[in-house]
């Protein structure tokens, strides 16, 4: 870099992260240098305080970029890059803000175990912990963007997760009933739903189990039985019953606000207040509700065989 007849920067693969040395083409953007080089993709230096990021290919990550020789760069009119790279065609490069991931053989770092995916679950350290179906549980990690499956889970059809403790996962895999996972081992062992009797019954008939955890000492879990288990005693309560309190078998549970958790029976919203002790019906429909949400107004959205309902919680509002 020069500054009229001055030397400012020389950077060289030896002595900054500059991934190649050979150069084809640089291009400014936004007060940065894109820098195209001849096998280390495009690198790209902060004007600022010289800092530098990269856009590689990396093996075996399908989502990476599809080259690292670029041979020329041109910006568009609407601030778009676009590379031209050999043997790999013509790239256009955006700003997104989403990234979607697939299955990929076990073991990869990058992608899923199972593309069909059934639950979700970030703990405290920002890791998201995700349960296939017939894939386990995958471990992905946003900062690096990679994944890790666990050979112990492998073949687990993940329904729910919820944390149990700070380094162990509880969570149901289906038809065959509730597990601790530890998060360092990767190992599993079998969680008890009250006593074997229960536990059978509840667990392994060909229903789900939806579990939350819904205070720092409280978790949820809905099934034939809406109960709970007071974490540091084991105790468990049951608070509703199917066929009395509510009619689908294992309601959806939907959030948890204040001590209040919302659930999605077959047609109506249904609420579960910790602090009472009390189950009841909120909202009572004529057609059954695939899906519900709630927002963090107290707005509920709630999905019909032909349309999106709302409702605004405390004035019986729908449209």
């Amino acid at each position: 870099m020069l500054s009229g007849d001055q030397l400012i920067k020389h950077f060289t693969a030896s002595n900054s992260p500059l991934t190649y040395d050979v150069i084809h083409d640089i291009m400014e953007r936004d007060n940065q240098l894109w820098v195209a080089t001849d096998g280390g993709g495009i690198n790209i230096i902060s004007l600022d305080d010289f800092s530098f990021t990269n856009i590689q290919q990396k093996q075996d990550d399908v989502h990476s970029f599809p080259a690292n020789t670029i041979y020329r760069l041109y910006l568009d009119p609407a601030n778009n890059m676009w590379a031209g790279s050999i043997r790999r065609g013509l790239i256009g490069i955006k700003n997104v803000y989403a990234c979607s991931y697939q299955n990929v053989p076990f073991g990869n770092l990058y992608g899923l175990s199972n593309q069909t995916i059934n639950s979700f679950f970030q703990d405290s350290d920002g890791i998201v912990w995700v349960g296939n179906r017939w894939g386990g549980i995958n471990r992905f990690d946003p900062v690096s963007g990679t994944f890790k499956h666990y050979p112990a889970t492998k073949y687990e059809k993940v329904v729910s997760i919820v944390e149990y403790t700070p380094d162990e996962l509880l969570f149901f895999s289906f038809n065959k009933g509730l597990f601790i996972f530890h998060k360092q081992t990767g190992q599993i062992r079998p969680f008890v739903l009250i006593d074997k009797e229960m536990n059978d019954q509840t667990c392994i008939n060909g229903f789900s189990v939806n579990i939350q955890r819904i205070t720092k000492t409280k978790i949820l879990f809905s099934a034939q039985h809406i109960l709970y288990m007071i974490w540091v005693t084991c105790k468990f309560d049951i608070v509703a019953t199917m066929g009395e309190e509510y009619e689908r078998h294992s309601p959806l549970i939907i959030p948890t606000k204040g001590a209040k958790t919302y659930l999605s029976d077959l047609k109506n919203i249904c609420e579960y207040d910790s602090s009472e002790g009390t189950f009841r019906t909120i909202y009572k429909g004529q057609y059954t509700i695939s899906d519900a949400s709630m927002d963090q107004d107290g707005v509920f959205g709630w999905l019909l065989p032909k349309a999106w309902c709302v409702m605004i919680h405390g004035q019986g509002r729908v449209s």
